[in-house]
């Protein structure tokens, strides 16, 4: 009987433990993350890293205009506005010069590299500050410092180097990527040519590791004090 009722005892004990090892330490770890939620930090960010970032990341995003945005990253988007196809049809139309770069939806191809000289082929969606966007197999961009030549349906052939300057003169309408943002007003898609700085939230408190580990203490300071029971 003595036997039974010692074993009785220990896997009371034990039960005992088991709850109360989980229940401090859940508590201490939800306090703690609690506060490191609020006293977070925004970390400055590389506008590349955006390609990168995961959905639901909240991010604050700063405009070249001072335009602030505080919301949850969502993914990074392509269109071809019907403003935007306008735009470049009356720019590449306005002279005989510019007729030689290729019309939205045209076939062209691209040869990259200087050792390599890879070609590419797709249809032509728009130009961006620093790439051409093809749609071939999938929507692509192949960036403008990396391209040799550009050549239409029509085998009419643009020099890489001049395609830069005539993007870099800002004389030709250019698209942009969009970051399409979950905000609290609802959604937001800002160019991304047209973003400043890139801050990243980061819960850099160390609420979580002191709460969990006052947590711990507790659960081993009750153990101990069964254990002398």
């Amino acid at each position: 009987m003595k036997a039974v009722a010692k074993l009785s005892s220990s896997l009371f004990i034990l039960f005992l433990a088991s709850v109360t090892l989980s229940g401090c330490s859940v508590i201490g770890y939800l306090i703690g993350s609690g506060v490191d939620g609020r006293h977070g930090q925004f970390d400055q960010s590389n506008v590349k890293e955006l390609s990168r970032m995961l959905p639901g990341t909240r991010i604050m995003v700063t405009m070249q205009d001072g335009t602030a945005y505080v919301c949850e990253f969502q993914e990074i988007s392509f269109r071809v506005p019907a403003e935007y196809r306008r735009r470049y049809q009356a720019w590449r139309t306005s002279d005989s010069l510019t007729q030689v770069f290729p019309a939205i939806d045209d076939t062209v191809s691209l040869t990259q590299g200087i050792a390599s000289s890879k070609v590419l082929a797709g249809k032509f969606k728009s130009f961006t500050p620093d790439a051409i966007w093809l749609l071939a197999d999938t929507l692509r961009s192949i960036p403008l410092d990396s391209i040799r030549w550009v050549a239409d349906h029509k085998s009419r052939k643009i020099q890489g180097e001049l395609l830069r300057k005539v993007i870099l003169s800002g004389t030709m309408p250019t698209n942009s990527a969009r970051i399409v943002l979950d905000c609290d007003a609802g959604e937001v898609s800002p160019r991304v040519d047209s973003v400043l700085v890139v801050e990243k939230w980061s819960e850099s408190g160390t609420g979580t590791f002191w709460g969990l580990a006052i947590g711990l203490t507790l659960d081993m300071l009750c153990v101990i004090q069964m254990r002398g029971l």
